[in-house]
């Protein structure tokens, strides 16, 4: 029964889309099926209503487009042509009948109807500061929207927070009131959270500026992306279903970067246990730290680790693709700390499918095997036994290359 509603529905749209029937017979139609039928509408936040209310949301941004458009040619004829201002208000009058139509759709199609409505655009900013001494818990979160982070060196300990809201509703006024209740602030001198409502509201940006301290980060979100940079902290994890993490000179006792679809990059990024993982899409950067997982199920893998003779004394990388390339480059500062025996390597590359490869100078095979389509190489420092720091890198692959070169 959902499935038969939602399909009327559909063809409802497309007969008014394509001039087949009148906005009031359209209404009147989408007035029917929320009789009995209703009993089996989609529920909200179902694949079937967010589709519908995506068709929804641009064919009712397309009338309105439209209407005002029009408005405006009617608008030029009438300045060029000198007819009068009463032209001009039926210019005026064609543009708030698409208003109506798309309010009219919204209507009738309840609770997501609001997809119909024209968007507006508007920005909150508030600032605020942290205690001295304290490791505040910053926790930024929007279903539909994109979100960003970055520290300023001369903030002392204030905070500056920007809030871009796009909200569908008949007039500005009414958006603005209604973005009152989209994103929801709690401020104090140890923490901040700022956590946005239901995509079906409205969409909001969240932009944070840091002071130089040391925080406790965490940021999710459904459907954007996520740049967090120059960060410093105890914790900094970050999550999105659908969209890209960029993480870029972050340091933190750890850090987690999870996305569903979308790509990691990672520069720069220092942790003493780090966890990066997508289920869909690439991964790419520079990483250092204590014990580094980092996976990917469709797509590449290109990672540099970084070696500080400050840093971990043991390192362990350890990199797996289902579908798709690994390579690891170790940076020249790697190679030559293992040349002069301040390092020791112990190096690892195998794929059931494809080809391996592990060149670095200085070190020496110590196993290869090869059968039935998988392959394994394993390179080790001559010194590993003796040295008081070294680098463990073991990359897989199911299938494609697998590689540990160095520059």
């Amino acid at each position: 029964m959902a499935d038969d509603v939602a399909e009327e529905r559909r063809m409802i749209l497309k007969m008014l889309e394509e001039g087949k029937i009148t906005p009031d017979q359209a209404v009147e139609l989408l007035k029917a099926l929320q009789g009995p039928a209703a009993e089996g509408a989609p529920e909200p936040g179902s694949e079937r209503t967010v589709d519908l209310g995506r068709w929804a949301e641009q064919f009712g941004s397309r009338v309105s487009e439209l209407a005002d458009e029009f408005a405006q040619r009617v608008q030029r004829v009438v300045a060029s042509a000198d007819v009068g201002e009463k032209v001009g208000d039926v210019a005026d009058r064609m543009a708030d009948v698409g208003r109506t139509v798309a309010d009219r759709i919204a209507q009738a199609f309840g609770q997501f109807g609001t997809l119909a409505l024209p968007a507006h655009a508007f920005t909150d900013e508030m600032a605020g500061e942290f205690a001295e001494g304290a490791v505040p818990q910053v926790h930024l979160a929007t279903p539909n929207g994109t979100v960003r982070v970055h520290t300023d060196p001369q903030a002392g300990r204030t905070w500056r927070l920007t809030v871009r809201k796009r909200v569908r509703a008949r007039t500005p006024e009414e958006a603005r009131s209604q973005g009152q209740h989209l994103v929801s602030v709690t401020q104090g001198p140890t923490g901040l959270t700022a956590r946005a409502e239901s995509w079906s509201i409205g969409s909001a940006d969240l932009e944070l500026v840091l002071p130089p301290v040391t925080v406790r980060l965490e940021v999710e979100t459904s459907n954007g992306s996520v740049a967090v940079r120059g960060v410093r902290g105890t914790t900094v994890d970050v999550r999105s279903s659908n969209g890209r993490i960029d993480l870029s000179q972050v340091e933190a006792q750890r850090v987690v970067a999870r996305t569903s679809n979308g790509s990691l990059v990672l520069e720069g990024v220092q942790a003493d246990v780090l966890e990066a993982r997508s289920s869909n899409g690439a991964v790419t950067g520079s990483v250092g730290g204590a014990e580094m997982e980092v996976s990917t199920s469709n797509g590449s893998v290109t990672l540099r680790p970084l070696w500080r003779p400050e840093g971990a004394a043991h390192q362990r990388l350890d990199v797996q693709a289902s579908n798709g390339g690994v390579r690891v480059i170790l940076p020249a500062a790697v190679r030559e700390a293992a040349e002069r025996k301040e390092l020791g390597l112990s190096l690892r590359a195998s794929t059931n499918w494809g080809s391996t490869q592990v060149e670095v100078p200085g070190t020496v095979l110590i196993t290869q095997t090869a059968r039935m389509g998988r392959q394994q190489v394993e390179h080790q420092s001559p010194h590993l036994a003796e040295s008081a720091r070294t680098l463990h890198v073991d990359v897989r692959t199911i299938t494609g290359s697998a590689s540990i070169t160095s520059e």
